[in-house]
């Protein structure tokens, strides 16, 4: 039996193709092992119809697979309860990179092996070199498609040994066009010669990195530079542009070659309001994928995002920052972008500049158009305005008041429509309809957009700048003034605990504070979890600023489950993340120096 509170040890088979030997050698292993007195049982093995590896299944104890149907289809999964009674030496499992169908606890299998390991067994699997996270922009490139299936590079950090399971291409080749590998299946498209040597190359040189910069190959001087090189500090800023997830890659290979820490900051501005359900979707995708990958998740406020990301690259000693270059659509208005902002205000940082194949501005769908701009309130308010203020100048004009003062007056509008509606798409509309209107009632003729005196074309330009700059600028305040607020908001909150948790004189008082505290900041119904003297669960729900008492109804078998296996694995669980991600609660456990309190 795999010893208590012990770390597994992790071994991958590694290949750079399908059907290259990978589940055959593994199976080998296993049996080798068990020789040897070791207690070895398969935890999930796909022998896809091949003869020589199911012989190699026999005289292995295998766990039975979690079975469950839908659409009338069966399908079989890796069952990591099983696993987990049965607590094995060693286990077997097959595909590292699989995604875990709906009702399993884990979105992916690696995650089951983390928690395998966790417990003290030792696992055995495979993994091929198209699946690792970190290297898919290369064999994307490589053979010319994407995979779903993916494990982030940290998990080959955590593997103890890693063999590479190897064949010639042409060997390989042949075995496929045989019907060696998957009987009914043809020969894939990316399964040519010179692709798969391109893979294997990428294959050996994963190997060789990882060897590279194993500990146990250094010398002290070698060590010594490994050291300093943990004083790096990366950081790569977070978007809903679909091309980040480059971005995020490309940073986490930058992070593994320096042996550096990597921090994801995404700058929360109040565009995202106006994210689509598709960008919203990107943007948590991004965040996962940076998770993944080992970097930290950071959120910050403000407009100026390159003054955002440079403030917490001072603070936090940033030394690279990786960042994204969009070519804009019109490259005659320049602008100046965000990284070229970063890029001329970043002092001692490096800054790593990488160039996006699409352009920064898409062109967005009518439907969203209007579903983040157009509010029938805010457009009769426009409308009144203006309506308004061309009644009240027709008036002032016929008691004999100059054009420029009826052009202050139409200013005057525009500054009242930017100040009381929700976008600036109204006070833009605002700054061109004002000077339509102004040629239409007062510029001669009447009632015509035609004008005769050679002076109102620059009278109209000047007229729709001054407009439109000032609808901009009240456009800024109002988002500093919301950015301000919000700030303020947050930083009384967290002052107001602080004092709260000082008065605090026993336990229940604190879990009150704390409860009241986050469901303000919050706004979500929480519910803080704990256990008594006698480990048992208690619970203590907040909901509507009312304090409902501890009561075992919240505590449900599935949320029990949940928080039990956070209070053991000291892991995020439930919604947004891959552990329990069907649940509607978001769980988070409160950890100091390993001990869980909450």
């Amino acid at each position: 039996m795999a010893v208590d509170n012990q770390q597994g040890k992790l071994k991958i088979f590694l290949g750079y193709a399908e059907g290259i030997g990978k589940t055959y050698t593994m199976l080998r292993e296993g049996h080798l092992v068990k020789q040897q007195g070791k207690d070895v049982v398969i935890g999930f093995v796909q022998t896809h119809g091949r003869a020589q590896t199911f012989e190699l299944t026999q005289g292995l104890e295998e766990i039975p697979p979690s079975a469950f149907f839908y659409d009338d289809i069966q399908f079989l999964e890796f069952d990591i309860d099983e696993a987990l009674k049965r607590k094995p030496e060693i286990i077997l499992i097959d595909d590292l990179a699989h995604i875990n169908r709906s009702n399993q606890r884990h979105r992916n299998r690696y995650q089951d092996i983390e928690e395998l390991l966790n417990n003290g067994i030792d696992v055995y699997t495979t993994l091929n070199i198209q699946n690792i996270l970190d290297l898919t922009t290369i064999t994307n490139d490589i053979a010319g498609f994407s995979v779903r299936e993916q494990v982030p590079e940290s998990i080959l950090k955590k593997a103890d040994q890693i063999e590479l399971v190897d064949a010639e291409p042409a060997e390989l080749l042949e075995r496929w066009n045989k019907g060696d590998i998957f009987p009914e299946q043809t020969t894939p498209n990316y399964f040519t010669l010179e692709k798969l040597t391109r893979l294997r190359e990428l294959a050996f040189r994963t190997l060789a990195d990882r060897l590279h910069i194993s500990p146990l190959n250094k010398t002290n001087k070698e060590t010594e530079k490994i050291n300093f090189l943990h004083n790096e500090h990366i950081l790569v800023g977070l978007s809903p542009e679909e091309n980040n997830q480059k971005l995020i890659q490309l940073a986490a290979q930058i992070a593994s070659a320096f042996q550096a820490k990597l921090t994801a900051i995404y700058v929360e501005t109040s565009l995202k309001d106006n994210y689509s359900a598709d960008e919203s979707k990107h943007l948590e995708d991004h965040m996962l994928l940076a998770e993944e990958l080992g970097a930290q998740i950071v959120t910050v406020y403000g407009e100026d995002i390159a003054t955002q990301i440079l403030e917490y690259a001072q603070i936090s000693r940033v030394t690279k920052i990786v960042i994204g270059k969009s070519q804009p659509v019109f490259s005659f208005l320049h602008t100046t972008s965000l990284a070229e902002k970063i890029t001329k205000l970043a002092k001692d940082t490096e800054v790593y500049i990488i160039p996006n194949k699409k352009g920064l501005f898409k062109k967005r769908k009518g439907k969203r158009f209007l579903t983040n701009f157009l509010s029938l309130r805010d457009l009769l308010r426009t409308f009144f305005i203006l309506l308004l203020t061309t009644t009240l100048a027709l008036i002032l004009d016929h008691v004999g008041l100059s054009e420029a003062n009826l052009i202050t007056l139409y200013i005057l509008a525009v500054l009242v429509i930017s100040i009381t509606t929700n976008s600036k798409f109204y006070g833009i509309v605002a700054s061109a309809l004002v000077v339509a209107m102004f040629s239409f009632f007062f510029a001669n003729p009447r009632f015509s957009l035609l004008a005769y005196d050679t002076g109102y074309p620059i009278t109209f330009f000047i007229m729709f700048i001054a407009a439109f700059l000032t609808s901009s600028l009240m456009e800024l305040l109002k988002r500093h003034s919301r950015e301000a607020v919000l700030k303020a908001f947050r930083t009384g909150v967290l002052l107001e605990t602080s004092l709260k948790l000082q008065r605090a004189n026993d336990f229940d008082h604190v879990i009150q504070v704390a409860g009241q505290q986050l469901l303000k900041l919050l706004n979500r119904e929480t519910i803080i979890f704990f256990k008594n003297e006698t480990n048992q669960l208690t619970s203590y729900r907040f909901l509507d600023d009312d304090h409902v008492p501890p009561d075992a109804a919240v505590a449900s078998a599935q949320k029990e489950k949940i928080v039990n296996w956070v209070w053991q694995q000291k892991k995020n669980a439930g919604a947004s993340t891959d552990t329990f991600s069907e649940d509607t609660y978001y769980y988070i456990p409160f950890v100091d120096n390993q001990t869980i309190f909450a």
